[in-house]
């Protein structure tokens, strides 16, 4: 497996209302902070990928073995977790971006293909929504869901799933609450801000 590649979190020009906290935690090797924005980007050069997210927010670098987890981030508050996977794929290696464009654009779409990509995140999925959108010049399959979460609490998701040639990407938010009605409030409570770090998701190449 290769090594962690060096991951960059850069100075962005503010889009929240959310303050910086005073500390960070502290920065693995190879990740540079910048702490004087509400906004921050986290910029993936081994996987050639980079996303916006709050200030106040924990960005987690993930060594793919957890769920095929490379970056996990985590509110101030309790109770919601958005999730980057990539999973290499045999199946779509050797085929060019064009030929995955297509096949995400016309192809039908399954539960499987989802919670395939969850793996032990999350169960008891049902998909609601779902449809296809742009991530990009790229086509992506969207949809909300409810689930379970690992520790068995009620969850709403958001998430995207794309395709390029040889690996499979899962972008997840959501929120968990003691019973279903806790959940799709926290969700709403979350739902822009989730839906603004997700538009901010782009490849590098």
């Amino acid at each position: 497996m290769k090594t962690a590649a060096a991951l960059l979190l850069l100075l962005a020009a503010p889009a929240l209302a959310a303050p910086l906290p005073a500390a960070m935690h502290a920065p693995a090797a190879g990740v540079q902070v910048a702490q004087a924005a509400a906004t921050r980007t986290y910029r993936n050069a081994e996987m050639g990928y980079r996303l916006a997210f709050p200030g106040d927010w924990t960005a987690t670098p993930g060594d793919g073995t957890d769920n095929n987890v490379r970056l996990t981030l985590t509110p101030a508050t309790t109770g919601a977790v958005c999730t980057v996977a990539i999973a290499d794929s045999e199946r779509f290696r050797g085929l060019s971006q064009a030929q995955l464009d297509w096949s995400i654009a016309n192809h039908p779409w399954f539960l499987e293909d989802w919670t395939d990509s969850l793996g032990t995140r999350f169960t008891n999925v049902t998909i609601k929504t779902p449809a296809t959108i742009k991530i990009g010049p790229r086509p992506a399959r969207y949809a909300m869901a409810d689930a379970t979460d690992a520790k068995g609490a009620p969850t709403q998701l958001l998430m995207f799933h794309a395709i390029t040639p040889g690996r499979t990407w899962h972008f997840t938010c959501g929120a968990s609450g003691a019973d279903a009605a806790a959940a799709t409030a926290a969700f709403n409570a979350r739902r822009n801000e989730f839906m603004r770090v997700m538009s901010t998701f782009a490849w590098d190449n």
